[in-house]
């Protein structure tokens, strides 16, 4: 499963890479190219969207991978922000306990934005923590 999990983290930050990389690369990652990390990113992204213990093992395998210090950042207002807008309730005691335990996830919780009242999840991921992806489904 952890080789899995990391196979999953290294296609996510090879996504990240391409959306913020050269014209040209970020051409390729609109189409969907290259495929192998396009289909990581979807695979990421799924895994997020169901929520549970194994988003959160996701996450933690984002940070662990992350190529530079912005990883918390990246990943705090990305994955994790939808995460808690999504599966926030049913994860709060397993997040509470990261954050004790983990300086970098309790770092990445700081980049978490707090939804207002009444607000949904958001239907796709924003800026540089969402590359272009297909368009997300609204948590009910």
């Amino acid at each position: 499963m952890s080789e899995n999990l990391d196979e999953l983290a290294d296609r996510w930050w090879a996504a990240q890479r391409l959306a913020m990389g050269t014209r040209d690369q970020r051409k390729s990652w609109s189409l969907g190219e290259p495929s192998a990390v396009f289909a990581g990113y979807l695979a990421a992204r799924e895994r997020l969207d169901q929520g549970g213990a194994e988003a959160l093992e996701l996450v933690m395998a984002l940070l662990s991978s992350s190529p530079d210090g912005s990883g918390a950042a990246t990943v705090g207002a990305g994955p994790l922000e939808d995460l808690v807008t999504q599966h926030g309730e049913e994860l709060s005691p397993r997040i509470d306990e990261l954050a004790r335990r983990s300086p970098l996830f309790h770092q990445a919780l700081g980049s978490v934005a707090a939804a207002r009242p009444g607000e949904g999840a958001m239907t796709s991921s924003p800026g540089p923590a969402g590359p272009p992806g297909p368009p997300r489904r609204r948590a009910r």
